[in-house]
C-alpha cells in the first residue's frame, strides 16, 4: 500500500458520492411551481448557498416570495421535499469510482461524511445504498462544515495538514479553508471560482491523485 500523506479523509455526499444535485434542483422547482416568475431567483439562491433546506425555505418565503413563513409551512415543505428526493437519491447513479474509493480506504484510514442533508433522510439513503458502514462517523450540519471538521481533528488527534476534505461546492471549499485542511474539488454542477486546489471529474481520479501524493 502507498504510504499516504493524508491520514483522515472527510467527504461531502451530494455531488461527491452520488449524482444527486440535479434531483435537489428539480425538488425546488416542484415545490415552488406555483410561483414561476420567482423560479429563476429561487434556483439561483438554492444553487449558490450550501445551507440546510430549512434555511433555504425560510429565505425563499421571506425574501423572494415576500410571504409569511410558519412552522406549518416548513413542515409541509419538508415532507414534500423528502418525498420527492429520498427515493430518487437512493436510485441515483454513484459518482464514477465512488464505491471503489470507499472500498480502497475503508479499514486503512478513517473516513468521515459531512453533509447538510437532514439526519433522517441521510440515514435512510446511506442504509439503502449500503454506504453507512464505510464511515467512522457521519455528521450533519446546517451550513458551514468547519465545526464538524474541527471536531474530527480533535477526535482523531490529527493535525489539519494530515487531513483532506473532498467537496463539490464553494461552501465546501470555504469550510475546508477555514479549518486549515487540504481541499480537493469534485467538478459536479457548480463552477468553482477559486482555482488554488486540485479539481477532478470523478472519484477514480481523486483516488489516483491521493495515492500518488507523497
Amino acid at each position: 500500500m502507498t504510504l499516504l500523506q493524508y491520514k483522515v479523509i472527510i467527504l461531502d455526499f451530494d455531488g461527491v458520492l452520488v449524482e444527486s444535485n440535479a434531483i435537489k434542483d428539480k425538488a425546488f422547482e416542484a415545490l415552488f411551481a406555483l410561483y414561476p416568475e420567482h423560479l429563476p431567483a429561487i434556483l439561483d439562491y438554492h444553487r449558490s448557498h450550501a445551507v440546510i433546506r430549512f434555511k433555504k425555505f425560510r429565505h425563499i418565503y421571506e425574501h423572494i416570495l415576500k410571504r409569511p413563513y410558519t412552522p406549518r409551512i416548513e413542515a409541509a415543505l419538508n415532507t414534500s421535499f423528502s418525498d420527492f428526493c429520498v427515493e430518487a437519491v437512493i436510485q441515483s447513479p454513484e459518482v464514477k469510482g465512488a464505491r471503489g474509493f470507499l472500498e480502497y480506504f475503508h479499514g486503512r484510514i478513517p473516513l468521515y461524511l459531512v453533509s447538510i442533508n437532514p439526519v433522517e433522510d441521510l440515514a435512510r439513503i446511506l442504509k439503502a445504498r449500503s454506504l453507512a458502514g464505510f464511515f467512522k462517523k457521519v455528521y450533519t450540519t446546517e451550513g458551514s462544515k468547519t465545526g464538524a471538521i474541527h471536531d474530527i481533528l480533535r477526535s482523531e488527534n490529527m493535525r489539519a495538514s494530515q487531513t483532506v476534505f473532498i467537496g463539490d461546492s464553494s461552501g465546501d471549499y470555504q469550510s475546508a479553508r477555514q479549518a486549515g485542511v487540504f481541499f480537493i474539488g469534485r467538478q459536479a454542477q457548480q463552477d468553482f471560482k477559486a482555482n488554488d486546489f486540485p479539481l477532478f471529474n470523478n472519484m477514480s481520479e481523486i483516488l489516483d491523485f491521493l495515492c500518488e501524493v507523497k
